[in-house]
């Protein structure tokens, strides 16, 4: 038997769902800085100034834009599901003023449910291609 190779259409698939790995490390990257900024905020109240209550909005505004934007290249590719999945860090990243503890770890929880939806979405593009290979070659 010969060994899988992923057709083109697989392989599109594949490559978007690199593409969206990547901008997801991009957008959690910038929730660990986000949280970084949030204890240092916390830990300083006294101390806190309109220059680090900006580093923070600023972060969100990225975090929401990042994610918007991965959000839409997944929708228009074929990913629908996990797109809206998605939105959900966009959600959680509008509103400016205090970060709140809870809102970071619910980030850091959507960060987590996407990469497994990314690798699950991975695994199936991979598994469906096989079974069509399998069939194109029974015919």
């Amino acid at each position: 038997m010969p060994s899988y190779k992923p057709s083109v259409r697989a392989r599109g698939k594949l490559a978007v769902l690199e593409e969206a790995r990547r901008k997801w490390d991009h957008v959690h990257a910038l929730v660990e800085e986000l949280e970084m900024r949030r204890s240092t905020q916390s830990v300083s109240v006294r101390a806190k100034s309109a220059v680090m209550e900006g580093h923070v909005e600023r972060l969100q505004r990225s975090v929401r834009r990042a994610s918007s934007d991965l959000s839409t290249l997944l929708a228009e590719r074929g990913f629908a599901l996990l797109a809206e999945d998605v939105q959900q860090m966009t959600v959680l990243a509008r509103g400016a003023g205090v970060l709140h503890r809870a809102k970071v770890i619910r980030m850091k929880e959507v960060i987590a449910v996407i990469y497994d939806a990314l690798d699950f979405a991975q695994r199936k593009v991979i598994e469906d291609d096989k079974d069509e290979d399998l069939i194109r070659s029974l015919l």
